[in-house]
């Protein structure tokens, strides 16, 4: 599944990572004399250039730093927007005929009943839940703190198998996705789980 930001974001390291290799090989061709022996010698910034930034007025480096503080600000939220997570949803609509009535859950009551069920396994200390859509198709995000020496295997066993299907079950649906996350968290009073 390709959503726009994913296509926007390959798309300019794309043309990002080709102008910088194009860069790079006009750089090392040049050094090398592919451009004739007198250029391989020559800096690359001559004195045309050097002599145009020695002759500019005083406007030109504010609106340089004007311009490398839009940059840096624009840069700093397209890093915040990759780093920020898919929001949780306020209700699913669980409703299958309109005719019907309609029929909607609140994803807090979900997301708590699920991180209950989670916790009751003793190996886990807790459990924090997001109900997520994924195309109109409820969608988990289980983050999960298990006391260190658990089998992490039989825990990921006992949540896939137990409070997630009790969780779709519930739901009407024949599998929810999602993803698990497993983090290890010391053991009260050094004791080992089995």
């Amino acid at each position: 599944m390709s959503s726009t930001p994913d296509v926007l974001n390959r798309t300019v390291f794309t043309l990002v990572g080709i102008i910088l290799i194009a860069a790079g090989a006009y750089g090392v061709a040049r050094g090398y004399g592919a451009f004739g022996s007198t250029q391989a010698q020559e800096p690359l910034l001559t004195g045309g250039i050097t002599g145009f930034f020695g002759r500019i007025d005083d406007w030109f480096w504010p609106l340089v730093a004007l311009i490398a503080l839009i940059l840096a600000y624009l840069a700093y939220r397209w890093l915040k927007a990759q780093l920020a997570s898919t929001p949780s949803v306020g209700e699913l609509d669980l409703t299958r005929d309109p005719a019907e009535g309609r029929t909607t859950l609140r994803a807090s009551g979900l997301s708590s009943a699920l991180s209950d069920d989670i916790e009751r396994d003793p190996a886990v200390r807790s459990a924090r839940v997001r109900v997520l859509e994924d195309g109109g198709r409820p969608k988990v995000d289980v983050d999960v703190e298990v006391m260190d020496g658990a089998k992490l295997s039989e825990v990921r066993r006992r949540i896939e198998t137990g409070a997630l299907e009790r969780f779709s079950s519930a739901l009407e649906s024949d599998s929810v996705r999602g993803h698990l996350r497993i983090g290890l968290i010391p053991a009260e009073g050094g004791r080992t789980l089995q």
